[in-house]
């Protein structure tokens, strides 16, 4: 569970979320991942977020969610699929949230999963993902 509140100002570089990161998954193993993130920005809500996953060597990871398109308030299904660089979604000065779903395939290497976001274009102003949030994975397989 998310329970700190992180900011971000005028920046574009991903940061590792502080508390959305799994423990050690084990190799060879599959997972169900659901992710429930809360963000808002203080002022401006013109430069958007992103996201990417980052997780082992060899492991693939593809989630989809709900959230707001860029710069507007309605749904967003834009996958993240491995490789594919991080995903943009809109933001908003009042709390927004999204969940996110997917699986995971850890191959070959243990290591956790680690949630990291930044502004998708850089305003001076903070962008936050707050607390009440949460990264559940539920192991379904063994590869």
């Amino acid at each position: 569970e998310k329970t700190l509140t992180e900011s971000v100002n005028n920046s574009t570089t991903l940061q590792n979320d502080d508390e959305l990161v799994s423990a050690s998954l084990p190799a060879n193993t599959t997972w169900l991942l659901e992710a429930y993130i809360r963000y808002v920005a203080a002022v401006d809500a013109s430069g958007d977020m992103k996201y990417l996953w980052t997780y082992p060597a060899g492991a693939i990871a593809e989630t989809q969610g709900a959230s707001m398109t860029n710069t507007a308030d309605s749904g967003n299904a834009a996958p993240y699929l491995d490789g594919g660089g991080a995903v943009a979604f809109g933001i908003a000065t009042t709390q927004r949230v999204s969940l996110l779903r997917g699986t995971v395939d850890i191959e070959g290497t243990a290591g956790a999963l680690t949630l990291q976001w930044a502004q998708n274009a850089a305003v001076a102003q903070n962008y936050s993902i707050g607390g009440y949030g949460w990264l559940m994975l539920r192991r379904v397989a063994d590869i």
